[in-house]
């Protein structure tokens, strides 16, 4: 049995260009899956040459290229989120303010996500 060859992303996403044209919506969803798959590709980059540079991929680097591609969001808060704040984790309520990452949409999947606002 002979096995189908896979498409990739990027591939897929070329395709779609040359289709039937498709309507406004189509195309801006496309060209945002596109800026998407490019931050997450460098996320990726990010990741395996560090890697191949000799490095370990700790949290503090993996930390970095996470906000460098978009995926965390540095947001200086003032107080906890929450009694949930995972910045509560690491210090204390009278160390506050302290720079939170906050997971983004493009991480979540969830555009409404709260964690994503500096009000959070």
């Amino acid at each position: 049995m002979s096995q189908q060859p896979v498409m990739t992303l990027a591939q897929a996403l070329a395709l779609a260009d040359t289709v039937t044209p498709a309507p406004a919506a189509a195309h801006e969803a496309l060209s945002v899956l596109r800026a998407e798959f490019i931050k997450f590709r460098e996320f990726a980059r990010d990741c395996v040459e560090d890697i191949a540079d000799g490095g370990d991929l700790d949290g503090p680097s993996l930390r970095a290229f996470a906000v460098k591609n978009g995926l965390l969001l540095p947001v200086m808060m003032p107080a906890p989120c929450g009694e949930t704040c995972a910045c509560l984790e690491y210090f204390s309520e009278d160390e506050f303010p302290v720079e939170c990452l906050h997971r983004t949409a493009l991480l979540t999947g969830k555009p409404e996500d709260p964690r994503e606002t500096s009000e959070a």
